[in-house]
């Protein structure tokens, strides 16, 4: 669910910059390109000045811009769902495993899986310039914790975990039961 959410924030933050950077820079200059484009429609012998070159110039990449912002956006969101299709079956199979077993550990470390992984998304999110490459990788990068964080994994982690806490307990006990004596 945040994939998406982020996804639709970092969209409105490149439009909101792109309109900034263009409004500040170019509003004039993309207005004065669509009035020559109208003029080179009307009359095909119009002679083009230096600045009406740098005009369309400028339009001309801001449109490239929003084609390019167009696609990164789309494949941000594709990779989302899928991450979030994933996520809701694991969870799922986990409610699924947790009510026939009635332990709810498999849920349980769904559930840590799901904020583990997200938790490293976001803060990956935090630490790269938004650019188009770094939109696509923070979706992947998503999509990896979300596979590296497994119930599986956390499963397997938490099993280890009780392994060694055991250990240390009867070495513990060991060590009184040799003092006593």
């Amino acid at each position: 669910m945040y994939l998406i959410a982020s996804a639709a924030n970092i969209k409105i933050w490149l439009n909101k910059q792109a309109e900034k950077n263009f409004n500040k820079n170019n509003k004039r200059s993309y207005q004065e390109a669509q009035s020559i484009f109208k003029k080179i429609n009307n009359d095909p012998n119009y002679k083009l000045k230096k600045s009406d070159i740098s005009s369309i110039r400028n339009a001309l990449a801001l449109d490239e811009l929003k084609d390019i912002q167009k696609n990164a956006n789309q494949i941000s969101k594709a990779i989302g769902k899928v991450v979030i299709i994933s996520d809701i079956y694991a969870f799922g199979d986990a409610i699924e495993r947790s009510i026939n077993q009635n332990d709810w550990r498999p849920l349980f470390d769904q559930t840590v899986s799901f904020g583990a992984g997200k938790m490293i998304s976001i803060a990956f999110a935090f630490t790269v310039p938004v650019s188009l490459p770094a939109i696509i990788s923070i979706s992947a990068i998503s999509a990896l914790s979300s596979y590296f964080f497994r119930s599986e994994k956390i499963q397997e982690w938490r099993e280890e975990f009780e392994r060694n806490f055991q250990k240390r307990n009867n070495d513990i006990n060991k060590a009184r039961n040799c003092n006593s004596k």
